[in-house]
C-alpha cells in the first residue's frame, strides 16, 4: 500500500537481464496489467537510456624492422633476439585488464607481451623474437588481444602486419682439398688449399 503523496523505492532482483557493451533502452512500466484504477495512467511508463562503455584496443604502429641477409652476421646475430616494438591504443572508455599483444609471421605465433591499458591510454610495447624464427618470413603481424578477452564493439583494428626483407641462410662446405707438395717427406713444410662453397641462399658476410 502507498499512501496519497508518498513514495517508494522497488529494487528489482534476478531480472535474467545481463548487462552488455552499447546501449541500452530501458523501460520501467508500473501496474502493466492495469489492475489499479488511477486518475492519470499517462505517467505509468518512463523510459531512460542505459550506455554501457567498452574497453576498445587498437593497433596504431609496427616498427618496419631493416631485416635484411646481413643481419645473421651484423648486429643481430641469428642465434640472438631482435625486438620488435607497437604502439596499442585503448580507445574506449574503461581499462582492459590484462591482455596478450601477440606477434605472428607469416601467421605463425612466435612471442607475446602482457599489457593493461587504462582508458584512453597509449603503450608501446616491446617484444622479442628469436631472429632465426624470421628466416624464409614474409609478413611480420603484430594482434591485439590474442585470447579474445576483451569485449569490443568494433575488433578491425586489433592488428596490423607488414612486410618484411626475405633472408636465407648460409650452408658452408668443403669441396675440395689440395697439398703442395704433392709428395713431401718428414719435417718437409706443407700447404694446403681448401675450397669452400656457399650452398645456401644467404650471404655470410
Amino acid at each position: 500500500m502507498l499512501k496519497a503523496g508518498a513514495s517508494v523505492t522497488v529494487t528489482t532482483m534476478n531480472s535474467g537481464w545481463r548487462a552488455q557493451i552499447g546501449s541500452h533502452s530501458v523501460t520501467v512500466v508500473i501496474d502493466p496489467e492495469g489492475k489499479l484504477s488511477e486518475s492519470n495512467k499517462d505517467n505509468n511508463t518512463s523510459t531512460f537510456n542505459l550506455q554501457i562503455p567498452s574497453a576498445e584496443v587498437s593497433i596504431l604502429s609496427v616498427e618496419n624492422l631493416p631485416l635484411s641477409p646481413n643481419l645473421i652476421v651484423g648486429p643481430y646475430p641469428l642465434t640472438g633476439q631482435i625486438p620488435v616494438h607497437a604502439q596499442v591504443r585503448n580507445n574506449g572508455g574503461v581499462g582492459t585488464g590484462q591482455f596478450l599483444v601477440g606477434l605472428f609471421a607469416d601467421e605463425q605465433y612466435l612471442a607475446g607481451q602482457s599489457v593493461n591499458l587504462a582508458a584512453y591510454e597509449s603503450k608501446t610495447v616491446e617484444i622479442y623474437v628469436h631472429l632465426s624464427s624470421l628466416v624464409g618470413k614474409q609478413t611480420l603481424k603484430v594482434k591485439a588481444d590474442v585470447n579474445n578477452q576483451i569485449s569490443e564493439t568494433n575488433e578491425n583494428d586489433n592488428e596490423k602486419s607488414i612486410n618484411i626483407h626475405q633472408f636465407r641462410l648460409p650452408d658452408l662446405e668443403v669441396t675440395d682439398i689440395t697439398w703442395s707438395p704433392q709428395e713431401f717427406i718428414v719435417g718437409q713444410s706443407v700447404t694446403f688449399n681448401i675450397t669452400v662453397r656457399n650452398s645456401g641462399q644467404g650471404v655470410t658476410g
